[in-house]
């Protein structure tokens, strides 16, 4: 009589679907930022953005694509994982950044993104945004991305291994995938792999902790 039906709504849906929604849009945002500074990003971003310029395809659609091929694996081993916001994730995250990208190139001059000072006064700010809205993403407990998903199955898998060194070997894999197709890479590119999950994480308890999500 008390045990939870299957499929049973969660607690505080709308807002947890208004703060994943604001978070993929958020992250969209930086990462239309992160692109063009070219001093480095998130290990996804690097492979998908080497992606773009290895072939004709767009980031937005690479980044579907390359969600897609995984979360086939992730519905095979692992499909709890899985819910709304992994679909959201999927569908959407790289076409929004490609969207602001596109503005950018509309309203911006062509040599913006050039300037050592802009592109070194965009940077905090915008992985500031990534690291928020990344936490606020995962925060609502909505399912994670494929991309996430693969190495906390691994981790299930594989329990002599510690599951941040698992995680930090997929983040350079992707990073070293995204490099040898030219993607650029730098300092930033080295902090995101071994600081960003402790990052989100603390962000993420901290929403927690006041509420937020």
């Amino acid at each position: 009589m008390g045990s939870k039906l299957p499929f049973q709504k969660p607690e505080n849906l709308g807002k947890r679907l208004l703060i994943l929604c604001v978070s993929i849009i958020l992250m969209g945002f930086s990462t239309s930022l992160l692109r063009p500074i070219e001093l480095g990003s998130d290990p996804y971003t690097t492979l998908n953005m080497g992606i773009e310029l290895a072939t004709p395809i767009s980031f937005g659609t690479a980044e579907l694509l390359v969600n897609g091929i995984m979360l086939v694996f992730v519905l095979i081993a692992d499909r709890k994982q899985i819910g709304i916001g992994t679909v959201v994730n999927m569908f959407f995250l790289g076409y929004v950044s490609d969207f602001f990208f596109w503005i950018w190139g509309m309203v911006l001059p062509a040599d913006f993104f050039a300037s050592t000072v802009v592109r070194y006064a965009l940077l905090v700010p915008a992985l500031v945004i990534f690291v928020i809205s990344c936490a606020g993403y995962m925060g609502t407990a909505l399912g994670v991305s494929a991309y996430d998903a693969i190495p906390i199955w691994m981790e299930k898998k594989i329990p002599r291994v510690h599951g941040r060194i698992i995680r930090i070997c997929w983040d350079w894999f992707y990073i070293i995938l995204g490099i040898l197709m030219g993607a650029p890479a730098g300092i930033i590119t080295v902090l995101m792999a071994f600081m960003l999950g402790p990052t989100i994480s603390a962000v993420r308890d901290w929403f927690r902790k006041i509420g937020l999500v």
